[in-house]
Protein backbone atom coordinates (compact mmCIF):
# COMPACT_ATOMS: atom_id res chain seq x y z
CA UNK A 1 0.00 0.00 0.00
CA UNK A 2 1.17 3.55 -0.74
CA UNK A 3 2.97 5.02 2.22
CA UNK A 4 3.13 1.71 4.05
CA UNK A 5 1.11 0.48 6.99
CA UNK A 6 1.33 2.07 10.41
CA UNK A 7 -0.20 -0.89 12.25
CA UNK A 8 -2.03 -4.12 11.43
CA UNK A 9 -4.86 -5.54 13.52
CA UNK A 10 -6.71 -8.85 13.63
CA UNK A 11 -10.24 -9.44 14.91
CA UNK A 12 -12.28 -12.63 15.07
CA UNK A 13 -15.62 -13.67 16.56
CA UNK A 14 -16.47 -17.15 17.87
CA UNK A 15 -14.63 -19.62 15.61
CA UNK A 16 -12.85 -16.67 14.04
CA UNK A 17 -11.68 -15.69 17.51
CA UNK A 18 -10.48 -19.23 18.14
CA UNK A 19 -8.43 -18.93 14.95
CA UNK A 20 -6.83 -15.77 16.34
CA UNK A 21 -5.85 -17.55 19.55
CA UNK A 22 -4.42 -20.50 17.59
CA UNK A 23 -2.51 -18.12 15.31
CA UNK A 24 -0.76 -16.63 18.33
CA UNK A 25 -0.35 -19.94 20.15
CA UNK A 26 1.54 -21.63 17.33
CA UNK A 27 3.92 -18.72 16.81
CA UNK A 28 2.54 -17.52 13.48
CA UNK A 29 2.76 -13.88 14.54
CA UNK A 30 6.44 -13.99 13.54
CA UNK A 31 7.15 -13.40 9.85
CA UNK A 32 10.10 -14.69 7.82
CA UNK A 33 12.26 -11.80 9.01
CA UNK A 34 11.48 -12.34 12.69
CA UNK A 35 9.18 -9.32 12.83
CA UNK A 36 5.69 -9.11 14.30
CA UNK A 37 2.82 -9.71 11.85
CA UNK A 38 -0.14 -8.25 13.77
CA UNK A 39 0.43 -5.36 16.16
CA UNK A 40 -2.86 -5.87 17.96
CA UNK A 41 -5.53 -8.59 18.08
CA UNK A 42 -9.04 -8.65 19.50
CA UNK A 43 -10.69 -12.10 19.57
CA UNK A 44 -14.26 -12.32 20.88
CA UNK A 45 -16.38 -15.14 22.33
CA UNK A 46 -13.81 -17.94 22.34
CA UNK A 47 -14.25 -19.32 25.86
CA UNK A 48 -11.51 -21.09 27.74
CA UNK A 49 -8.78 -22.57 25.60
CA UNK A 50 -10.67 -21.45 22.54
CA UNK A 51 -8.34 -23.26 20.15
CA UNK A 52 -9.11 -24.79 16.74
CA UNK A 53 -7.08 -28.01 17.10
CA UNK A 54 -6.45 -27.97 13.35
CA UNK A 55 -3.29 -30.09 13.38
CA UNK A 56 -4.89 -33.07 15.07
CA UNK A 57 -6.07 -36.57 14.20
CA UNK A 58 -9.64 -36.52 12.84
CA UNK A 59 -9.66 -32.77 13.33
CA UNK A 60 -12.92 -30.85 12.95
CA UNK A 61 -11.82 -27.25 13.47
CA UNK A 62 -15.26 -25.68 13.14
CA UNK A 63 -16.94 -28.01 15.64
CA UNK A 64 -18.12 -26.19 18.74
CA UNK A 65 -18.42 -28.10 21.98
CA UNK A 66 -21.41 -26.85 23.99
CA UNK A 67 -23.39 -27.79 27.06
CA UNK A 68 -26.14 -29.47 25.00
CA UNK A 69 -24.05 -30.92 22.16
CA UNK A 70 -20.66 -32.28 21.09
CA UNK A 71 -19.62 -32.85 24.72
CA UNK A 72 -16.40 -34.70 23.92
CA UNK A 73 -15.14 -32.63 21.00
CA UNK A 74 -11.65 -31.21 21.49
CA UNK A 75 -11.79 -27.51 22.23
CA UNK A 76 -11.30 -26.76 25.93
CA UNK A 77 -8.08 -28.64 26.57
CA UNK A 78 -5.13 -27.02 28.31
CA UNK A 79 -3.75 -24.38 27.80
CA UNK A 80 -6.66 -22.17 28.80
CA UNK A 81 -4.83 -18.95 29.63
CA UNK A 82 -2.79 -16.39 27.73
CA UNK A 83 0.14 -16.40 30.22
CA UNK A 84 2.19 -19.55 30.75
CA UNK A 85 1.07 -21.49 33.84
CA UNK A 86 1.37 -25.06 35.10
CA UNK A 87 -1.74 -27.24 35.08
CA UNK A 88 -1.88 -29.63 38.08
CA UNK A 89 -4.54 -31.76 36.33
CA UNK A 90 -2.33 -32.73 33.37
CA UNK A 91 1.08 -31.72 34.70
CA UNK A 92 1.69 -29.58 31.60
CA UNK A 93 3.16 -26.08 31.52
CA UNK A 94 1.87 -23.95 28.66
CA UNK A 95 0.02 -20.81 27.63
CA UNK A 96 -1.23 -19.11 24.48
CA UNK A 97 1.71 -16.69 24.68
CA UNK A 98 4.47 -19.30 25.17
CA UNK A 99 5.88 -19.11 21.64
CA UNK A 100 5.45 -15.39 21.05
CA UNK A 101 7.16 -14.66 24.37
CA UNK A 102 10.14 -16.70 23.20
CA UNK A 103 10.60 -14.64 20.03
CA UNK A 104 9.21 -11.29 21.24
CA UNK A 105 6.27 -11.23 18.81
CA UNK A 106 3.34 -11.08 21.25
CA UNK A 107 0.87 -8.44 20.02
CA UNK A 108 -1.23 -6.11 22.13
CA UNK A 109 -4.11 -8.43 22.97
CA UNK A 110 -7.73 -7.79 24.00
CA UNK A 111 -9.59 -10.99 24.92
CA UNK A 112 -13.34 -10.29 25.03
CA UNK A 113 -16.11 -12.68 26.05
CA UNK A 114 -19.85 -12.67 26.64
CA UNK A 115 -21.78 -14.17 29.53
CA UNK A 116 -22.65 -17.16 27.36
CA UNK A 117 -19.01 -18.25 27.28
CA UNK A 118 -19.01 -18.65 31.07
CA UNK A 119 -22.01 -21.00 30.98
CA UNK A 120 -21.35 -22.69 27.66
CA UNK A 121 -17.57 -22.45 27.12
CA UNK A 122 -15.87 -22.73 30.56
CA UNK A 123 -14.67 -19.14 30.23
CA UNK A 124 -13.70 -18.74 33.89
CA UNK A 125 -10.57 -20.80 33.17
CA UNK A 126 -9.25 -17.86 31.14
CA UNK A 127 -8.46 -16.11 34.42
CA UNK A 128 -8.41 -18.81 37.13
CA UNK A 129 -6.22 -21.82 37.75
CA UNK A 130 -7.44 -25.35 37.12
CA UNK A 131 -9.23 -25.47 40.48
CA UNK A 132 -11.00 -22.13 40.20
CA UNK A 133 -8.66 -19.88 42.17
CA UNK A 134 -8.11 -16.36 40.84
CA UNK A 135 -4.86 -15.90 38.96
CA UNK A 136 -2.94 -12.66 39.48
CA UNK A 137 -4.20 -9.82 37.29
CA UNK A 138 -3.46 -10.30 33.60
CA UNK A 139 -1.74 -6.90 33.67
CA UNK A 140 0.86 -8.54 35.95
CA UNK A 141 1.17 -11.92 34.21
CA UNK A 142 0.98 -10.60 30.64
CA UNK A 143 1.33 -6.80 30.48
CA UNK A 144 0.51 -6.79 26.75
CA UNK A 145 -2.97 -8.26 27.36
CA UNK A 146 -6.34 -7.29 28.81
CA UNK A 147 -9.39 -9.45 29.56
CA UNK A 148 -12.87 -7.97 29.10
CA UNK A 149 -16.23 -9.51 29.98
CA UNK A 150 -19.39 -7.88 28.59
CA UNK A 151 -21.97 -8.65 31.27
CA UNK A 152 -25.30 -10.42 30.68
CA UNK A 153 -25.07 -10.69 26.89
CA UNK A 154 -25.50 -13.75 24.69
CA UNK A 155 -22.96 -15.13 22.21
CA UNK A 156 -24.51 -13.69 19.04
CA UNK A 157 -26.04 -10.31 19.84
CA UNK A 158 -28.76 -8.37 18.06
CA UNK A 159 -28.83 -4.57 17.75
CA UNK A 160 -28.93 -2.19 20.68
CA UNK A 161 -32.57 -1.27 21.03
CA UNK A 162 -35.19 -1.58 23.71
CA UNK A 163 -36.56 -5.18 23.46
CA UNK A 164 -39.55 -5.95 21.27
CA UNK A 165 -42.35 -8.28 22.45
CA UNK A 166 -41.86 -10.66 19.51
CA UNK A 167 -38.11 -11.17 20.06
CA UNK A 168 -38.33 -14.88 20.73
CA UNK A 169 -36.74 -18.12 19.61
CA UNK A 170 -38.86 -21.18 18.80
CA UNK A 171 -36.42 -23.34 20.78
CA UNK A 172 -35.98 -21.23 23.93
CA UNK A 173 -38.40 -20.77 26.82
CA UNK A 174 -38.17 -16.97 27.10
CA UNK A 175 -37.68 -13.91 24.92
CA UNK A 176 -34.25 -13.53 23.32
CA UNK A 177 -31.67 -11.25 24.94
CA UNK A 178 -31.49 -8.01 22.87
CA UNK A 179 -28.34 -6.45 24.39
CA UNK A 180 -25.83 -5.51 21.69
CA UNK A 181 -22.05 -5.66 22.05
CA UNK A 182 -21.16 -3.43 19.09
CA UNK A 183 -20.69 -0.18 21.06
CA UNK A 184 -18.15 -1.82 23.37
CA UNK A 185 -16.26 -3.29 20.40
CA UNK A 186 -15.98 0.12 18.76
CA UNK A 187 -14.63 1.73 21.93
CA UNK A 188 -12.16 -1.08 22.53
CA UNK A 189 -10.98 -0.98 18.91
CA UNK A 190 -10.11 2.68 19.44
CA UNK A 191 -8.38 1.84 22.73
CA UNK A 192 -6.37 -0.93 21.07
CA UNK A 193 -5.19 1.41 18.32
CA UNK A 194 -4.26 4.07 20.88
CA UNK A 195 -2.24 1.50 22.83
CA UNK A 196 -0.37 0.33 19.73
CA UNK A 197 0.05 3.74 18.10
CA UNK A 198 0.80 6.04 21.03
CA UNK A 199 1.36 3.82 24.06
CA UNK A 200 -1.83 5.01 25.79
CA UNK A 201 -2.72 2.26 28.23
CA UNK A 202 -6.18 0.73 27.69
CA UNK A 203 -8.90 0.45 30.35
CA UNK A 204 -8.08 -2.13 33.02
CA UNK A 205 -9.39 -5.67 32.62
CA UNK A 206 -13.01 -6.26 33.64
CA UNK A 207 -13.80 -9.85 34.61
CA UNK A 208 -15.53 -11.46 37.61
CA UNK A 209 -13.37 -12.72 40.48
CA UNK A 210 -13.77 -15.51 42.96
CA UNK A 211 -12.10 -13.38 45.62
CA UNK A 212 -14.78 -10.67 45.63
CA UNK A 213 -17.73 -13.02 45.17
CA UNK A 214 -18.56 -12.04 41.59
CA UNK A 215 -17.39 -15.44 40.23
CA UNK A 216 -19.06 -18.42 41.88
CA UNK A 217 -19.89 -22.09 41.41
CA UNK A 218 -23.15 -22.35 39.48
CA UNK A 219 -25.01 -23.71 42.50
CA UNK A 220 -24.19 -20.47 44.36
CA UNK A 221 -25.76 -18.13 41.80
CA UNK A 222 -28.43 -16.04 43.55
CA UNK A 223 -30.87 -16.07 40.64
CA UNK A 224 -34.28 -14.69 41.65
CA UNK A 225 -37.42 -16.78 41.49
CA UNK A 226 -39.23 -15.18 38.54
CA UNK A 227 -42.84 -16.40 38.20
CA UNK A 228 -44.96 -16.79 35.10
CA UNK A 229 -45.94 -13.32 33.90
CA UNK A 230 -48.61 -11.67 31.77
CA UNK A 231 -47.48 -8.05 31.79
CA UNK A 232 -49.09 -5.38 29.63
CA UNK A 233 -47.25 -4.97 26.34
CA UNK A 234 -45.55 -8.37 26.53
CA UNK A 235 -46.56 -11.93 25.65
CA UNK A 236 -47.42 -14.33 28.46
CA UNK A 237 -44.24 -15.98 29.70
CA UNK A 238 -43.69 -19.13 31.74
CA UNK A 239 -41.83 -19.12 35.03
CA UNK A 240 -38.09 -18.86 34.52
CA UNK A 241 -36.30 -22.18 34.96
CA UNK A 242 -32.85 -22.04 36.51
CA UNK A 243 -30.61 -25.00 37.24
CA UNK A 244 -26.93 -24.95 38.18
CA UNK A 245 -26.56 -28.16 36.17
CA UNK A 246 -27.13 -26.34 32.88
CA UNK A 247 -23.54 -25.44 32.18
CA UNK A 248 -20.58 -26.96 30.41
CA UNK A 249 -18.31 -29.38 32.21
CA UNK A 250 -14.64 -29.43 31.43
CA UNK A 251 -12.71 -32.68 31.84
CA UNK A 252 -9.43 -33.65 30.14
CA UNK A 253 -10.11 -36.03 27.26
CA UNK A 254 -8.41 -39.28 26.30
CA UNK A 255 -7.46 -38.86 22.63
CA UNK A 256 -6.01 -42.37 22.33
CA UNK A 257 -9.51 -43.79 21.82
CA UNK A 258 -12.24 -42.98 19.33
CA UNK A 259 -14.65 -41.51 20.21
CA UNK A 260 -12.79 -39.42 22.76
CA UNK A 261 -13.71 -40.00 26.39
CA UNK A 262 -13.06 -38.07 29.63
CA UNK A 263 -10.00 -39.21 31.52
CA UNK A 264 -10.57 -40.51 35.05
CA UNK A 265 -9.57 -38.13 37.79
CA UNK A 266 -10.24 -34.47 38.61
CA UNK A 267 -12.13 -32.13 36.30
CA UNK A 268 -11.39 -28.47 35.83
CA UNK A 269 -13.38 -26.18 38.14
CA UNK A 270 -15.71 -24.02 36.05
CA UNK A 271 -17.45 -20.99 37.58
CA UNK A 272 -19.95 -18.38 36.40
CA UNK A 273 -20.75 -14.72 37.08
CA UNK A 274 -22.77 -13.89 40.20
CA UNK A 275 -25.96 -11.86 39.66
CA UNK A 276 -27.76 -9.02 41.42
CA UNK A 277 -31.31 -9.06 42.79
CA UNK A 278 -32.67 -8.73 39.24
CA UNK A 279 -30.67 -11.70 37.92
CA UNK A 280 -28.27 -9.48 35.94
CA UNK A 281 -24.51 -10.06 36.04
CA UNK A 282 -22.71 -7.91 38.61
CA UNK A 283 -19.17 -7.81 37.24
CA UNK A 284 -17.87 -6.88 33.81
CA UNK A 285 -18.68 -4.10 31.36
CA UNK A 286 -22.35 -3.31 31.96
CA UNK A 287 -24.07 -1.75 28.96
CA UNK A 288 -26.37 1.26 29.62
CA UNK A 289 -29.51 -0.83 29.15
CA UNK A 290 -28.15 -3.26 31.75
CA UNK A 291 -27.26 -0.58 34.29
CA UNK A 292 -30.71 0.93 33.71
CA UNK A 293 -32.59 -2.29 32.93
CA UNK A 294 -36.19 -2.90 31.94
CA UNK A 295 -35.88 -6.60 32.71
CA UNK A 296 -33.54 -9.47 33.46
CA UNK A 297 -30.88 -10.23 30.84
CA UNK A 298 -28.90 -13.47 30.91
CA UNK A 299 -26.23 -14.97 28.69
CA UNK A 300 -27.90 -18.37 29.02
CA UNK A 301 -31.38 -19.62 28.18
CA UNK A 302 -33.27 -22.89 28.59
CA UNK A 303 -34.58 -25.09 25.82
CA UNK A 304 -38.34 -25.56 25.74
CA UNK A 305 -39.90 -28.78 27.07
CA UNK A 306 -39.80 -31.29 24.25
CA UNK A 307 -36.87 -29.48 22.64
CA UNK A 308 -34.16 -30.52 25.08
CA UNK A 309 -35.12 -28.89 28.39
CA UNK A 310 -33.55 -28.31 30.85
CA UNK A 311 -30.37 -27.96 28.78
CA UNK A 312 -28.99 -24.63 27.62
CA UNK A 313 -30.55 -23.13 24.48
CA UNK A 314 -27.34 -23.03 22.50
CA UNK A 315 -25.60 -19.69 22.36
CA UNK A 316 -28.70 -17.62 23.06
CA UNK A 317 -29.56 -15.66 26.16
CA UNK A 318 -32.92 -14.55 27.48
CA UNK A 319 -34.85 -11.43 28.45
CA UNK A 320 -37.59 -11.39 31.11
CA UNK A 321 -39.36 -8.01 31.36
CA UNK A 322 -40.14 -6.19 34.59
CA UNK A 323 -43.70 -5.36 35.53
CA UNK A 324 -44.85 -1.86 34.61
CA UNK A 325 -46.34 -1.04 38.02
CA UNK A 326 -46.04 -2.20 41.61
CA UNK A 327 -49.61 -3.51 41.50
CA UNK A 328 -48.83 -5.62 38.42
CA UNK A 329 -45.65 -6.94 40.06
CA UNK A 330 -47.34 -7.83 43.35
CA UNK A 331 -50.20 -9.59 41.58
CA UNK A 332 -47.69 -11.77 39.72
CA UNK A 333 -45.56 -12.44 42.81
CA UNK A 334 -42.50 -11.01 41.04
CA UNK A 335 -39.66 -10.10 43.46
CA UNK A 336 -38.10 -7.63 41.00
CA UNK A 337 -39.06 -3.96 41.29
CA UNK A 338 -41.38 -2.64 38.59
CA UNK A 339 -40.41 0.02 36.05
CA UNK A 340 -42.50 2.61 37.86
CA UNK A 341 -40.81 1.83 41.18
CA UNK A 342 -37.39 2.15 39.58
CA UNK A 343 -37.73 5.19 37.37
CA UNK A 344 -40.98 6.95 38.24
CA UNK A 345 -41.71 7.90 34.65
CA UNK A 346 -40.33 7.81 31.12
CA UNK A 347 -37.92 10.70 31.63
CA UNK A 348 -36.59 9.04 34.77
CA UNK A 349 -35.73 5.99 32.67
CA UNK A 350 -34.09 8.12 29.97
CA UNK A 351 -32.03 9.96 32.58
CA UNK A 352 -30.80 6.68 34.07
CA UNK A 353 -29.73 5.41 30.65
CA UNK A 354 -27.91 8.68 29.91
CA UNK A 355 -26.10 8.56 33.26
CA UNK A 356 -24.97 4.97 32.60
CA UNK A 357 -23.78 5.89 29.11
CA UNK A 358 -21.74 8.86 30.37
CA UNK A 359 -20.11 6.62 32.96
CA UNK A 360 -19.02 4.15 30.26
CA UNK A 361 -17.67 6.97 28.10
CA UNK A 362 -15.57 8.15 31.03
CA UNK A 363 -14.22 4.61 31.45
CA UNK A 364 -13.46 4.44 27.68
CA UNK A 365 -15.81 1.49 27.14
CA UNK A 366 -18.18 3.60 25.02
CA UNK A 367 -17.67 6.25 22.35
CA UNK A 368 -19.56 9.53 22.68
CA UNK A 369 -21.36 8.97 19.37
CA UNK A 370 -22.69 5.63 20.65
CA UNK A 371 -23.68 7.20 23.97
CA UNK A 372 -25.73 9.78 22.05
CA UNK A 373 -27.41 7.10 19.96
CA UNK A 374 -28.25 4.96 23.00
CA UNK A 375 -29.74 7.98 24.79
CA UNK A 376 -31.94 8.70 21.76
CA UNK A 377 -33.03 5.07 21.64
CA UNK A 378 -34.15 5.33 25.27
CA UNK A 379 -35.93 8.64 24.63
CA UNK A 380 -37.92 7.26 21.70
CA UNK A 381 -38.75 3.99 23.46
CA UNK A 382 -42.19 3.28 24.91
CA UNK A 383 -40.86 2.57 28.42
CA UNK A 384 -43.34 4.13 30.90
CA UNK A 385 -44.91 6.18 28.14
CA UNK A 386 -48.43 7.22 29.08
CA UNK A 387 -48.13 5.69 32.56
Amino acid sequence: MAGGLRAIYQWGRSNGGRQVRDFIRWGFNEDENGSMVFDGVMPYATGSGGLMWTDFRFSQPTVSQQQHSRHFSHEYEFPHTLPVITDPVTGQTDGIFRRCLANNTCPKYFNIDSANEYWNKSNSLNHTDSFGNDLPAIETLAPNARLYFIASIQHNTTFDAVPAPDASSPACQQLTNPLYNGPVFRALAVALDQWVSSGTLPPPSRVPHRGDGTLVPPEHVNFPGIPATNYAGWPSLSAVAFSPLTMSRNAPLDFSVVPYQPLPGPEYTVQVPQVDADGNDIAGIRLPFLTAPIGTYTGWAMLRPGAGAPDICGQLGQFIPFANTAAERIAAGDPRLSLQERYGNHLGFVGSVKFAAVDLVNQRFLLQEDANRIALSAFYSNVLQGR
